[in-house]
């Protein structure tokens, strides 16, 4: 399947990024290179193109990074992944399936491979590199190591909205990690995480720094809006306008509440998994305002 593409200029150094993907009997594919920018990259194309799927294998590609962190699963290759083609009469299953990937971490250059071979059998890692160094990072998370930050957006995130809380109050800041690569996002945790923190605040009344990075976050990229906080009144998630109006989160518009749900959840990532750098934790909001261009890629 073609694809055309735009190359335009960009800022940032990411610590982990993927810079080839190739995916083989991977849903729509039957073999597609995939060459992304250093930094920012747009997907563009007709329904029915491979867009998902290119969302799909990249996520199984990077979650290739849990196989070396406890507790956190990683997404093998499904069922419903495996491309199919009709034959005569019949619809059959085309093997092997094969997402492989290029990519840096840390500045280090790093190949791998995801593997299912059969119906019957069960995703294999080829090449163990990027799951040992996920291990080396899991040993030091008492040292002053950046983590990278990984999560997966479904692109029917607004109807596959998860209703499990899974708040975890205290503990590693690997559990930044947790339900890094589920589809659906969980507006549940984001509420009762925002709930948490505020009232922690009034009984230490001790500034929490993430919590306020994260406020920031969200402030910054909805437009006109001041604060977003739990009402303990209200008893639901809100946000204010800098006109004084004050909605609550589940009031706000689909694209607004993805918007906030997304920004909301990449920075507690950041600063949950990578306290020590405090605001540096969070570099999305200079990202969003100061990127000066990104590569397109187009599906046809």
């Amino acid at each position: 399947m073609p694809y055309l593409k735009k190359r335009v200029t960009l800022i940032g150094n990411p610590l982990m990024k993927i810079e080839q993907l190739n995916l083989k009997n991977f849903r729509c594919f039957e073999n597609i290179t995939i060459e992304f920018s250093p930094h920012f990259n747009i997907i563009i194309g007709n329904n029915a193109s491979g867009k998902t799927a290119l969302l799909r294998g990249g996520c199984v590609a990077i979650s290739s990074f849990f196989l070396g962190i406890d507790e956190v699963p990683s997404r093998p290759i499904q069922r419903d992944d495996i491309r199919l083609v009709n034959y005569e009469n019949a619809i059959e299953y085309c093997f092997p399936v094969e997402v492989a990937c290029c990519g840096t971490i840390e500045n280090e250059k790093l190949e791998w491979a995801r593997q299912l071979t059969g119906k019957k059998a069960r995703t294999k890692l080829q090449n163990t590199e990027i799951k040992n160094l996920a291990k080396r990072y899991q040993q030091q998370v008492t040292e002053h190591v950046d983590l990278p930050v990984i999560a997966y957006f479904s692109a029917r995130r607004i109807w596959e909205q998860s209703e499990k809380l899974n708040l975890v109050k205290k503990g590693s800041r690997l559990r930044g990690y947790h339900n890094a690569i589920a589809p659906a996002l969980n507006y549940k945790f984001l509420t009762e995480w925002f709930k948490t923190k505020e009232m922690a605040f009034l009984q230490t009344q001790t500034r929490n720094f993430e919590l306020q990075i994260v406020k920031q976050a969200v402030s910054q990229c909805i437009g006109m809006s001041s604060d977003i906080y739990y009402d303990i009144d209200i008893g639901a998630l809100v946000l204010k306008f800098f006109d004084g109006k004050i909605i609550p989160f589940n009031r706000l518009s689909d694209g607004i509440q993805n918007m906030m749900a997304i920004v909301a959840d990449i920075a507690y990532r950041c600063v949950t998994l990578n306290p020590h750098l405090k605001e540096k934790s969070v570099v999305l909001n200079r990202m969003l305002n100061r990127i000066g261009g990104f590569e397109q890629i187009y599906f046809t």
